[in-house]
């Protein structure tokens, strides 16, 4: 959305690392995500997307409702099928970009 209106994504991490955006999470995976490349595996995508399964029995089991949960799991799956399983987690981030570039 912000490449959508001018806005680089360079300058899009430097707000969002001087801000409440700030995260761990921007720290470790960050770069793959504002580079848009997901070859430097720092958790795998397959690893992420079997751990999301295990979370998604756990809590249907417990019949714990999951609505934001499932849609990610679901983003996962999807990556699995387009063969990015061997790519960093991050890596889910270029189906939804994709979407909102068409």
């Amino acid at each position: 959305v912000a490449e959508g209106q001018g806005v680089e994504a360079s300058t899009l991490f430097s707000v969002l690392e001087a801000s409440s955006g700030h995260s761990r999470a921007m720290e470790v995976f960050g770069e793959n995500l504002k580079d848009e490349s997901f070859d430097n595996v720092l958790f795998s995508l397959a690893h992420m997307a079997k751990d999301l399964e295990l979370y998604m029995k756990l809590s249907n089991q417990s019949t714990t409702p999951q609505p934001v949960s499932s849609i990610v799991s679901q983003l996962y799956r999807l990556a699995l099928q387009q063969k990015k399983a061997s790519l960093d987690s991050t890596a889910v981030y270029s189906l939804i970009a994709n979407e909102v570039r068409r």
